[in-house]
């Protein structure tokens, strides 16, 4: 609208880059880790980004957590953290290159339940949740001294791909 620039990322094409008819490129952590590929994939559409928006999440089975395999908390942990280690490490150089112009922000999508009440059945993604905010309350002290803001949002659970399989009890709550 004012002549930004907005680029979109993700697994796969999303309706919303359509809608704001903005740039788009995939990017899939799970295949590629390798950080020069995202960074070689940024630098084809700018040289600066004023700000990121992240929201990482990947549907999980609801389980106890006595019926949950070690498998799936650790593939929730690496999609969590390490991915947004990821898009952080990449995506630093090009925030700090626009600090001339605006002061650059961070926002990550956490969750509510890591504030109140947690319901069952969800732990795998809580504790990866967990260790991302936990990670971004670091990067957040770490990166005031550099000019960049961080800010961590919590909404609650919304109807999506990622939550189809939840009862709706939990939405309820």
């Amino acid at each position: 609208k004012n002549k930004f620039n907005l680029i979109l990322s993700s697994r796969k094409k999303t309706s919303i880059s359509k809608k704001f008819s903005s740039q788009f490129f995939s990017h899939d952590f799970e295949k590629n880790s390798n950080n020069t590929t995202l960074e070689k994939k940024i630098r084809q559409f700018t040289n600066s980004l004023q700000g990121l928006i992240i929201t990482i999440a990947k549907p999980f089975p609801n389980k106890f957590i006595h019926n949950t395999d070690y498998s799936l908390f650790e593939e929730q942990i690496n999609i969590h953290l390490l991915a947004l280690h990821n898009i952080i490490k990449n995506c630093l150089p090009f925030l700090e290159s626009s600090k001339k112009i605006c002061t650059p922000r961070i926002t990550y999508i956490s969750t509510e339940y890591l504030i109140g009440s947690p319901p069952i059945k969800i732990a795998p993604y809580l504790a990866a949740k967990s260790a991302a905010s936990t990670y971004i309350k670091i990067l957040a002290k770490e990166l005031i001294f550099k000019g960049i803001k961080v800010f961590i949002l919590c909404p609650g659970m919304i109807k999506s791909k990622l939550t189809a399989d939840i009862p709706e009890e939990y939405f309820n709550q």
